[in-house]
């Protein structure tokens, strides 16, 4: 009898969400700038914040407010900056030497206000971690502090 792997129903779809950016941190973020996200206090995200899941979706919410425009190839992009031991971090700095670990494509139009735009399905690090990301979009983020970039975490069951 073949068994089959199914998504965990959890909290629509969620075993947990995650805010990754703080208030400011998207607030008026320039066209190619980075910024290291402070949603858990500057602190580690570990696998007790994660509940263990190894896979989730970044989805970035616009400003209630006030959108901004992206231009052809915009894009939000994140990296996992990894902890293996709880303390020293992979150093993460202006222009990362690896791929992003997650892309969040965007329109190349206005980006209107309160509107969802999401990853593709991102593995989770087993590792504790923080979250880096570099406006990819052509232009600076709005300058409202109610954009937001939220992990939700999925898991599969069998």
């Amino acid at each position: 009898m073949t068994t089959q792997f199914l998504w965990d129903a959890g909290t629509n779809g969620y075993q947990a969400s995650l805010t990754l950016a703080g208030t400011a941190d998207l607030n008026g973020l320039a066209n190619a700038t980075g910024v290291l996200l402070t949603g858990n206090s500057s602190a580690l995200w570990t696998q007790t914040n994660t509940k263990n899941a190894m896979l989730g979706y970044v989805w970035l919410t616009t400003s209630a407010t006030a959108g901004w425009t992206a231009t052809a190839g915009g894009n939000i992009a994140g990296w996992w900056e990894l902890s293996p031991d709880g303390s020293a971090l992979e150093n993460i700095t202006a222009t990362p030497s690896r791929p992003p670990d997650w892309v969040i494509s965007l329109p190349a139009a206005a980006l209107s206000t309160s509107k969802i735009y999401a990853s593709q399905l991102t593995i989770i690090p087993a590792f504790s971690f923080r979250t880096y990301v570099v406006n990819n979009s052509g232009n600076t983020t709005s300058a409202q502090t109610d954009n937001a970039l939220t992990l939700g975490l999925v898991a599969e069951r069998y």
